[in-house]
């Protein structure tokens, strides 16, 4: 039976640093780790997981990085209520977890990133722009133009626009529009309206303006390298890898978040981020 507590309840499908911090920060809870089998039916992203390893080799190895600490294999639905406080992380299986075999206990949810897991592939993340821009009358004028395009969106959830720029002279610029054509969501409804903002954003006719400027510049055989895009709001994942290796420069943006990597992956290219305000 446990003496300790506190535990730390969690899957782990792989040993890394995070999990090792995890527990690191908690030196005198007790680790209980969720078996595999237990979550499998409720969580399809954990049966498409090709890293996990088995519960077992899980343990085994925790016994040998934590020889002192108390390591419990959850197994099957238990009375964790000699626990005065149960430790989880911050995602959905902790939220199943909590639910289904704990309700009323103490939770402390710890926001460490541990994985991709639906909360955290969802989370709005605040940009830290290079700089921002106020005065500026080059940048104030392209961005401007921008957010005058966006207002020609047909698109009833959002309306945004794009413009590349090099030199200071305007290349191109689009708003987000619907494909093939902008009746295509009366015909046959928006798919969008099934999603709430951030959520499965691969699901749409749309076409994202950030796309739109760089398809026109490729296929009028125009190089982006060294350009610079205003974005009336911050791009969104897809749209970040394909600025991040277009040759763009500059990203100029007035509003918005980075969900997933977006704002990491353009700055590891070398993009810089610039946040604009009119």
């Amino acid at each position: 039976m446990a003496t300790n507590k506190t535990a730390i309840v969690t899957y782990v499908p792989v040993i890394h640093a995070g999990y090792i911090n995890l527990f690191e920060k908690y030196p005198e809870a007790d680790l209980v780790i969720v078996d595999k089998e237990i979550l499998d039916e409720q969580f399809r992203s954990i049966q498409k997981d090709i890293r996990a390893l088995e519960t077992k080799q899980i343990i085994d190895s925790l016994q040998t990085l934590f020889p002192e600490r108390q390591i419990i294999h959850l197994q099957f639905k238990k009375d964790l209520d000699e626990y005065q406080q149960i430790i989880m992380p911050e995602d959905e299986i902790s939220d199943w977890l909590q639910a289904e075999f704990f309700p009323g206990q103490d939770i402390k949810y710890d926001s460490i990133f541990l994985r991709w897991s639906g909360s955290k592939t969802k989370q709005k993340q605040d940009v830290s722009p290079d700089e921002e821009v106020t005065v500026d009358e080059l940048h104030q004028r392209l961005m401007g133009g921008a957010v005058k395009e966006a207002g020609k969106s047909a698109d009833w959830w959002r309306q945004t626009a794009a413009a590349v720029a090099k030199d200071g002279e305007l290349i191109s610029i689009a708003h987000n529009k619907h494909a093939p054509s902008d009746q295509i969501q009366y015909i046959n409804g928006d798919p969008r309206v099934n999603f709430s903002r951030g959520e499965a954003m691969e699901v749409s006719s749309s076409l994202h303006a950030e796309e739109a400027v760089i398809a026109k510049a490729a296929a009028e055989g125009i190089s982006l390298k060294g350009a610079d895009l205003y974005a009336t709001t911050f791009p969104c994942p897809f749209c970040a890898r394909l600025v991040a290796y277009s040759g763009i420069k500059r990203v100029f943006y007035k509003d918005g978040y980075s969900v997933l990597d977006g704002a990491e992956l353009m700055k590891s290219q070398g993009v810089e981020l610039v946040k604009v305000k009119l």
